[in-house]
Parts: C-alpha cells; structure tokens; sequence
C-alpha cells in the first residue's frame, strides 16, 4: 500500500456518467480526488469502506445489475491495497470473488488511472480463493487473464496457482496444468513440492514417489519439506517400512530430519496403538540429538493417556517442562479426559490447581470437563463451586456448562 502523503490519486465509485469520463462500459467511473482531502480517521474509512463493500457482493453477487448500482451508489473510495482486502474479507466464499471477476470493468479502469491499484497479489488472491471453493476454471482464468490487466504472471505467481490447487484436492488438475507450461518456467523445488504434498495427501503415495523421481531427473535434490511431505504420505497410508527408508535415504542424502520428520511418523504409529513403536521413534529422535517440540510431546501424551496409560503421559509432561517447553490447556486437556474416564475428580481438581500455579490458567473446556465429572458422582456443590470460580479467572461459563450443571441438579433431585 502506498504511503497516505504521496501525491497519487484515489479512485471512487460514482453514480454520475454525465461529467465526460464515463468509460467504454457505460457502468462507473472512478473520479479523482486528491489525497491531501485524506483525514487522521482515513484508516477507519478503509476498513468501513472493505467491509461495506464485502456486504454488497454478499447481497447481489447473484444479481449482478443490482450489484453494479449497489457499487456505483456506495460511495466508496477505492485505493492501494483495497481489492486485495476486500478479497481476503471474501474469505473462501468464491461466488463472492467471482463477483469481482464479474465486475472486471473496475479493474480496467483501475489499470488505465491507477495502475498502482493492480498488483500480483490481488490475482494470488483470487485464484486461491477459487481454489478452496474447487472451481479450479476459474482460479486457471484469473491466471490466463493477468496479462490482460497489465500484470504479467510470473515464475511466483504460477507456483501460488499450483500450491493452491493442490492443498485444496485438486492435484490432477495442477499436474495436467504443470505439464503445460513446463516450457514457460523452469521446475522449481517449490513446483515439485506442491505437486508431491498434493499427492500425500489424496494418499496417492506411487504418484508422489513418481514426483520424487521426476525432481531428481531435473536436477533438483529434495529439501526437508519435500521430504517430510512424503514421509506423510506413507504414514498416512499405512506403509511404515517406506517411511523408515525415507528417514535412512535423508540421513544418506545429508538431510537431516527435524522434529516434523519424527512427529509426524509419532502420530501414525499412535493412531494405530503401536505405543512401544512410537516410543522407539522418540527415543531415536532424542539419541540423534534432534530436540521434540510442543507438537511431538502433546502427540505421544495424548495417545498415552487416550489408552489409560495416564502415568507415562505425566512422565512427558514432567520431561517436557524439564526440556523448556510450556505446556498448553490442549495437552492438560488430554490428561484430564483421561482422569475422567477412571472418574478421578481429585486427581481433576489437583492438574487444575496445577496449571494455575505454572501459568497455564484452565479454559473453558477443563473447567467443563471437571464439573461434569463432580456432576456424574453427585458432587453437585463441587461443580457449582468450580462453575462460580470461572469469572474470577476471567471466563464466563458457556451454554456447555449450564447442560451439564442443569442435567447434574436434574440427575441428583435437585430440580423439580
């Protein structure tokens, strides 16, 4: 976005076609006006204009006459990095970016008075959020089209396309359109990279492998991304053994493998309650002198204690606070859950009182999760206690608490 002082222009929607600047589509024209008019509040403008814009193409974005004189009429001012906030205030609504596809008049006209106003990065935009809605014609069409608003896509802006389609399950799509213009860009890592992710993740983990092969055939070697993608890709499916030969070729290759690497083989095995395997994963992290993260210590506690193993999940945590990471209400989450199912309050209300003392103040779903338990064995009294300690620590009890207090009272006679 362009400084608010520089002497550049401003454009705005306006009814008025009658001054001799109506352009060739006969719908808006942009008016100028100077930017010293601009006043301290111009920053609440912007985002009151952003969203007032975003609310007009929730309305008509169907009705696009109707939509043209909403924007016409709206008397919005359009400046540096506006499209590009109005898109991502879209979010991942697509008929609501199309919208201004289909309003492609504005941009024009942005592009001859204001060509600062065209960026890359409104088109990245788009073709993302046309991606996430899987309407991958017209992500390809805004990439096609760029030229036509005086923005020449680039080498970045292709690999923004591919990644996008891939990450939103659109891979054949993105191989068939890689294929196509392999002779305007050279390959990158980057390309190589979205396209075996995409493959990992439909757990189509041959065609990854054949993405493998084709990097290697142009002369790229594999980064830890590239490699912790497919060491996804095999563990989701299932296929440990490649997964641990994938592990042996980075260490062969000189990559070494980081925490991702190991955490991610973690989950799989204890998603499948091969606990004594996860286990040997963890203790070859720690002998490789690869350090385990948050991530890596709240996988192994949460599976530990998901089988009722609670012990060894508090030997983590001890490891973990000992090794300096903080733990969070997720992992202490874990811990209570298991305390409930073996309907152990004492041992609830001792971790909360535990997290108060360490700095991780309990959050609405521990406080929910100890007094349904105080509920379930008639410690009514207890849960109303706990409920009443909530505000003093800044929470307000949810619509969850007042269903399990009102079915406690129910459950103990207390409610006629």
């Amino acid at each position: 976005m362009l400084p608010e002082h520089c002497n550049s222009k401003r454009s705005t929607f306006d009814s008025n076609t009658n001054n001799g600047l109506t352009n060739q589509f006969g719908l808006i024209r942009l008016q100028e006006i100077s930017v010293n008019h601009v006043t301290d509040q111009s920053h609440d403008k912007f985002d009151s204009d952003v969203e007032k814009v975003y609310r007009i193409l929730r309305k008509y974005h169907s009705r696009v006459p109707k939509l043209e004189l909403a924007l016409r009429e709206s008397g919005v001012v359009v400046r540096p990095g506006w499209t590009e906030r109005v898109l991502n205030r879209c979010g991942d609504a697509g008929n609501l970016a199309y919208s201004l596809v289909l309003f492609g008049q504005l941009i024009e006209e942005m592009r001859l008075e204001n060509p600062e106003l065209i960026t890359q990065q409104v088109f990245v935009i788009l073709m993302r959020r046309f991606a996430s809605s899987r309407m991958v014609q017209k992500a390809v069409e805004v990439f096609d089209e760029m030229p036509k608003y005086g923005c020449e896509p680039d080498e970045y802006v292709f690999g923004c396309l591919l990644d996008a389609l891939c990450k939103n399950g659109s891979v054949k799509e993105a191989v068939s359109l890689f294929e196509d213009t392999r002779y305007r860009w050279k390959p990158s890592v980057q390309h190589f990279t979205s396209l075996l992710y995409g493959w990992c993740k439909e757990g189509n983990v041959m065609e990854a492998k054949h993405v493998l092969v084709q990097m290697k055939e142009a002369g790229i070697e594999p980064d830890i991304v590239v490699y912790n993608s497919l060491l996804g890709g095999y563990a989701q499916a299932g296929k440990m053994g490649d997964s641990y030969d994938v592990l042996k070729e980075m260490r062969r290759k000189g990559c070494e493998p980081n925490a991702t690497s190991y955490t991610v083989l973690i989950q799989s095995l204890c998603n499948h309650e091969r606990l004594e395997e996860a286990t040997r994963v963890f203790v070859e992290m720690q002998r490789s002198g690869c350090q385990a993260d948050v991530v890596t210590y709240s996988t192994l506690i949460s599976a530990f204690c998901k089988w009722g193993k609670i012990k060894r999940g508090y030997e983590l945590l001890d490891e973990m606070i000992q090794q300096g990471h903080s733990p969070n209400q997720i992992i202490y989450q874990h811990i209570m859950v298991a305390h409930e199912k073996k309907e152990e309050l004492e041992e609830c209300k001792e971790l909360v009182n535990e997290m108060q003392k360490i700095g991780c103040p309990p959050d609405l779903s521990i406080y929910n999760t100890v007094i349904r338990l105080a509920c379930k064995l008639g410690e009514v009294k207890e849960g109303v206690r706990l409920s009443n300690e909530m505000e003093p620590n800044g929470l307000s009890p949810g619509i969850d608490t007042f269903v399990i207090m009102i079915n406690g009272f129910l459950e103990q006679g207390c409610l006629v």
